[in-house]
């Protein structure tokens, strides 16, 4: 359920500005939802899998082993109305991946949505969306967030798992990123590191 708000939320809050309140209901109790749908687990992820001959898939991360594709997870009736929503979204920013923590603070969480909502970045060239919304989330100082544009991605020759290659391509962003953060508390950057490295 908590999918299906937050891509409503998304799509809704960029009709407005942030302080407007059909941005506010768009949002209202999304932040329950997310600490429900994220459970006893550290982080809940989303992701585009795009493979050669097959129609891209869209994969939930994080709260369990494996991925799981959005429309085993809706069922094929709800998927057929809201996974086409989810890819336009998505290839509209060039996102390949979403990751949240569950340690994000509520005023974060609200912060993050209305950014990645923002329909200025849209009308920019299509590559800029990553760097603009990076340096937007950098700015208000939230590191409980991992996005991954197309234009993050590294170049990795070997086939590896999923899991292992999107751990790289997040290390290689995160570690991208971590200069930005300039002027962060030196025990906030020391607690960035650390997350880092465990993640």
């Amino acid at each position: 359920h908590f999918t299906q708000s937050l891509v409503k939320a998304m799509l809704r809050s960029g009709y407005y500005s942030p302080d407007h309140p059909g941005s506010h209901q768009a949002k209202q109790g999304l932040y329950q939802e997310f600490k429900g749908a994220v459970g006893g687990e550290d982080e809940i992820g989303f992701m585009m899998q795009h493979r050669v001959g097959q129609e891209t898939e869209f994969l939930i991360t994080g709260v369990s082993e494996d991925a799981i594709p959005l429309k085993k997870l809706l069922g094929v009736g709800t998927a057929e109305l809201f996974l086409p929503k989810y890819i336009d979204y998505f290839e509209r920013k060039r996102l390949i991946s979403l990751s949240i923590k569950k340690v994000i603070p509520e005023t974060n969480f609200y912060r993050f949505v209305d950014i990645m909502s923002d329909p200025n970045v849209d009308k920019g060239e299509a590559s800029e969306a990553g760097r603009l919304l990076t340096r937007m989330l950098v700015e208000d100082k939230i590191t409980e967030i991992s996005a991954i544009f197309e234009d993050d991605l590294i170049y990795i020759e070997s086939k590896l798992p999923w899991r292992v290659e999107m751990a790289i391509q997040r290390l290689a962003k995160d570690l991208k990123v971590l200069p930005m953060f300039k002027d962060i508390a030196p025990e906030e950057l020391r607690r960035l590191k650390t997350q880092i490295v465990q993640d």
